[in-house]
């Protein structure tokens, strides 16, 4: 393993206690703007912080072409959709999209579903474009909005990379770390559709 790889695996678990610990405290940050909310807001909102990582560990699991434009994709049209969603009301519909989301990345992890590269990135496109969607209503057409899309979309990458660190535990897409992982956040996804 390459000194970089080392050193990522030995921080990541303390990473992710520190990641997680405000989305257990809270829920989203409201409706702050600008480059400081922008790069905490993906780490207050359980819905979104679970998608990201799970993109991160569930392109690891694929064909080496689709390992970067999974992740890719979703940080592009996550800032697309966001943009689309700049200036317009909420949807309860788009809400429903985000948290199946979630349940739909754990599952595809949990069962090892390995689909094409182009399903794959299709499939992380439409997630993507909810994500972002829901994001951008609570964003004003703004500077400090676009502002805060840059924030989100660095914070998204690392938590992207954090997932595929997470995956690299294991070389075996059919390992238990894979699996308990997908569980664990196709559960967490059914938990929130619930409440």
């Amino acid at each position: 393993m390459k000194p970089i790889a080392q050193s990522l695996v030995r921080i990541a678990p303390a990473a992710a206690l520190v990641l997680l610990a405000p989305s257990i405290a809270t829920a989203h940050p409201g409706h702050q703007v600008g480059l400081v909310a922008g790069l905490t807001h993906p780490l207050l909102g359980i819905d979104h912080l679970l998608a990201i990582l799970a993109v991160g560990i569930w392109a690891a699991q694929l064909e080496p072409r689709a390992r970067s434009a999974v992740p890719a994709t979703f940080v592009l049209l996550m800032v697309a959709g966001a943009a689309i969603g700049m200036g317009r009301p909420a949807s309860a519909a788009v809400e429903l999209g985000v948290v199946s989301s979630v349940m739909a990345l754990g599952l595809l992890i949990a069962l090892a579903i390995r689909p094409a590269p182009v399903v794959a990135v299709l499939m992380t496109a439409l997630f993507a474009v909810l994500h972002g969607y829901a994001h951008g209503t609570e964003l004003p057409l703004t500077a400090s909005g676009l502002t805060f899309l840059a924030g989100m979309s660095f914070t998204t990458v690392l938590l992207q990379l954090l997932g595929g660190v997470v995956a690299g535990f294991t070389s075996r897409p059919q390992h238990h770390l894979y699996r308990w992982s997908g569980a664990g956040v196709a559960a967490a996804g059914l938990l929130l559709l619930v409440l």
